[in-house]
């Protein structure tokens, strides 16, 4: 076979060994370490995602357990072996940073696994099966789906003593006896400036501005609470709301300290000196968290958004703009 007939035929063969081994890769498998617990099975639950938000991390865990607990199977959250926007170096294969805010599903750690006869290395996608995925309109328009994740949620995610804490310190900081507030998220910044293609079309800043408005009328809402990380975003809620407009402190950013094709990940990690992920990730959870304390809810299609949704009790209006797909 000459050089031109090998190079047509490796050419030819690419894209199916590529699929093989994505398919090879991220297939789902059985592994046992041991002989303790010979009467369960766990389920690890994991994935490299290093510019995943972490709503769209604890979207993913809903997803697999929802999955695991069909099948009968014990969830053990593991992003130790994996890589999040949230580890540093140091922290690969020793910290798992769903611990670090959250509990575990059933209590069990990796750790406790270590010895462990029957263990289910999770499906590296998404959601293990089409039947639990967390699609846009299936998910959004279908009352009984969002019902079916937060009760998941509600039986199963918990945060840990120091989320929890941190949590409430900053609702007494930033509500303190405010009440009748409309929560309002707004994404902006790279989403917005990269239009991510298959991703929900995001409303501009005066769309959400007008039915906020008009909310705040028909609601008895005298407060705005908004959740952002564009500066752009917020110095025009502050130009119409005033002392009416609450919101964290937290680190934000003007369109213009986004570089071209630059993920908000990638932003903070060039921008900020010395950048702590947890921080990041601890403002950005309070941020998502306090949404769900408000009486009523207005935001765009995006991961928080499903957060705030399973999170949440409900509200006495909730608006989620669907203004279709980048």
């Amino acid at each position: 076979m000459n050089k031109a007939t090998l190079n047509t035929f490796i050419a030819n063969c690419a894209p199916f060994l590529y699929n093989w081994y994505k398919t090879y890769k991220h297939r789902q498998r059985r592994i046992s370490n041991g002989s303790k617990f010979p009467e369960q099975t766990f389920y690890l639950i994991g994935c490299d995602d290093p510019n995943g938000g972490l709503f769209w991390l604890m979207n993913k865990a809903l997803m697999h357990i929802a999955y695991a607990e069909e099948k009968g199977w014990i969830s053990i959250i593991d992003l130790q072996s994996y890589i999040t926007q949230y580890t540093r170096p140091e922290m690969k294969g020793k910290t798992n940073i769903w611990e670090m805010f959250f509990k575990q599903p059933y209590g069990y750690t990796l750790a406790d696994v270590s010895e462990a006869k029957n263990i289910v290395i999770n499906k590296l996608e998404p959601s293990p099966t089409p039947k639990y995925l967390m699609g846009q309109d299936a998910f959004y328009n279908n009352a009984e789906r969002i019902r079916f994740f937060r009760d998941l949620y509600q039986k199963h995610i918990h945060f840990n003593e120091n989320t929890e804490k941190y949590l409430l310190d900053i609702k007494n900081k930033v509500f303190g006896n405010r009440k009748n507030i409309i929560g309002v998220l707004c994404r902006g910044t790279d989403y917005t400036s990269l239009k991510p293609k298959g991703h929900p079309i995001q409303p501009t800043p005066q769309m959400v501005i007008e039915d906020t408005k008009e909310a705040m009328k028909h609601y008895n809402c005298d407060t705005v609470f908004l959740a952002t990380e564009d500066q752009d975003i917020l110095n025009i809620f502050q130009s119409h709301f005033g002392s009416h407009l609450l919101y964290i402190e937290q680190e934000r950013f003007c369109q213009k300290n986004i570089s071209k094709g630059e993920l908000l990940a990638e932003t903070r990690r060039r921008t900020i000196p010395n950048f702590d992920p947890y921080t990041a990730a601890l403002q950005y959870l309070s941020a998502i968290w306090l949404l769900t304390q408000c009486d009523c809810f207005i935001g765009g299609r995006t991961g928080g958004t499903k957060g705030v949704l399973i999170m949440s009790q409900g509200f006495k209006y909730q608006y989620i703009y669907n203004l279709g797909i980048y």
